[in-house]
């Protein structure tokens, strides 16, 4: 499992779907192999495939799972994703919240298959409760920074500080919600982050790959 990440969910957005999401994947990786840094994506499922077919050095994780197999039509099979070559999956955006008790089927599903969970939290009580089912990763959020090009390295700081206790119980935290420049980046490497997550100011920059180049940069400084 990597000790710290820096994860470009490519959500829904046109820009990031078949060839954009080769071509935005392509930039990430060829950066990421120039600073000797490991990258994550989490692309949609249908380009899970090519993305790792056609890249040398990112880890893919998949945007959702559902913890299920058998009879659930319409579901994101777990064992689908670790058979494509994930490394892992997102579980409980915010724009796909789910139920403490889908969270913790969620996290132990994966961690049977031997794959990396990344449970999102919008804020330090969430997160407190999540930590409490052993997830690999914890992803703080503010649901309402999202999108906004306001990072919340910057904004709500002090959310970050309280959130690094949970670091007692082993697992690593990442933040995101409004990640839009390197600053942003160093700033919650500052704080004690083990990571970020990125994604608009990435996908839809007029200009991705030096975006790309501006945000892995600043990372790599902590790694």
């Amino acid at each position: 499992m990597v000790m710290a990440m820096i994860l470009f969910n490519y959500k829904a957005y046109p820009e990031a779907i078949g060839k954009g999401a080769l071509r935005l994947s392509r930039y990430l990786d060829e950066i990421g192999e120039e600073f000797g840094v490991k990258i994550s994506v989490s692309p949609q499922y249908l380009d899970i495939p090519t993305i790792i077919r056609e890249t040398r050095n990112l880890e893919v994780f998949s945007q959702h799972v559902d913890p299920v197999k058998g009879a659930y039509t319409g579901s994101v099979s777990p064992l689908s994703l670790k058979e494509a070559g994930v490394s892992g999956s997102l579980l409980n955006h915010s724009e796909r919240k789910l139920k403490i008790s889908s969270i913790k089927e969620g996290v132990l599903t994966l961690k049977d298959l031997g794959l990396t969970s990344i449970v999102c939290a919008e804020d330090e009580l969430i997160a407190s409760m999540i930590s409490k089912l052993s997830p690999d990763f914890i992803a703080v959020e503010p649901p309402e920074l999202i999108g906004t090009g306001i990072s919340v390295s910057k904004a709500k700081p002090e959310l970050l500080e309280r959130t690094l206790q949970l670091k007692e119980f082993k697992i690593r935290i990442l933040c995101g919600a409004g990640i839009s420049s390197g600053e942003d980046v160093e700033r919650a490497m500052e704080i004690g982050m083990d990571g970020v997550l990125v994604s608009s100011s990435f996908v839809k920059s007029k200009n991705p790959k030096e975006k790309a180049l501006e945000l892995i940069e600043a990372y790599s400084k902590f790694i």
